[in-house]
């Protein structure tokens, strides 16, 4: 974050670096995300200006499961460069399973690599989840409008606002909730009612 500090260790990189050696180094990534939900790089630019490949790595799927008494997380990793001076790979993925009361070692053991259709897969269903968790509390109410039979865009924005919730964010949610499919993070569908009105039901 000291660009005196940075600007020094990078004149040490690159001396090191052209008498053939290879460094690998962290940086940080803001809490905030870019308007297509990836992660930003934070601090100084010297150490990505300095550097011949850089990537963002980012956890686009969690999942949690059980086994004889055992929990499981199963973290998906993505890896995506946004520079490169040589032919490096746009995008690989990996993931790791970490075991409750398992060792740093087993957890290392357990690193695969991830095809790109397996790798597509689970950032789909990573993004669908945040976008569940993120809206949780505006779906909840929007099924509670739903089951009282307030359904019209109209009736359904107007008890969220009842809420607290801006008109905005309610639309917003509304319309990115609405579908077919379930998995895809739908919670209701979209009909046509009298006047063109748009009815809203629940998925089951």
């Amino acid at each position: 974050m000291n660009k005196t500090d940075s600007s020094a260790f990078n004149e040490a990189m690159r001396g090191f670096v052209g008498k053939g050696g290879t460094v690998i180094a962290l940086g940080h990534v803001n809490k905030a995300r870019s308007a297509e939900g990836k992660v930003i790089h934070q601090g100084t630019t010297d150490s990505v200006d300095d550097a011949d490949c850089a990537y963002t790595i980012d956890v686009v799927n969690t999942v949690d499961d059980s086994f004889q008494g055992h929990k499981f997380t199963t973290k998906t990793i993505l890896f995506e460069n946004f520079k490169a001076r040589g032919d490096n790979v746009n995008k690989v993925s990996y993931t790791y399973t970490k075991r409750d009361g398992g060792s740093y070692a087993e957890m290392l053991d357990s690193i695969k690599l991830v095809d790109e259709r397996d790798a597509e897969k689970a950032e789909k269903q990573g993004r669908v989840k945040s976008r569940l968790e993120e809206h949780a509390e505006e779906i909840s109410l929007i099924l509670e409008a739903l089951e009282q039979g307030t359904n019209t865009t109209q009736a359904i924005i107007a008890y969220l606002m009842n809420e607290g919730i801006s008109r905005a964010r309610a639309s917003k949610v509304l319309k990115e909730h609405t579908g077919n499919s379930l998995c895809e993070g739908h919670r209701w569908q979209k009909e046509k009612g009298d006047k063109n009105e748009r009815i809203f039901r629940r998925l089951f």
